[in-house]
């Protein structure tokens, strides 16, 4: 009985492309800080935007009950808040 194998591919660059809107591991991952420093300042930046000051950290959306941290464009790793 033969096995059916899977050709190699050919040397080929694939090009890794960051989603727009990144789950909490993936951001943090992403811009090489903790997920649990991304949550923390997300809290802060709740608190300061309650008292209407300026934030601080990413922006970041709620998609359901998920959050989501926002890419910027090129260049920045993150949208300002």
């Amino acid at each position: 009985m033969q096995s059916h194998t899977t050709p190699a591919p050919h040397d080929r660059t694939v090009p890794v492309i960051a989603p727009r809107a990144m789950r909490e591991p993936d951001a943090a991952a992403y811009v090489g800080f903790s997920a649990s420093y991304l949550r923390n300042t997300r809290v802060a930046d709740m608190r300061k935007a309650a008292a209407g000051a300026a934030i601080d950290g990413p922006r970041w959306i709620h998609v359901g009950t998920a959050v989501r941290y926002l890419r910027a464009g090129s260049g920045e790793a993150f949208a300002e808040g």
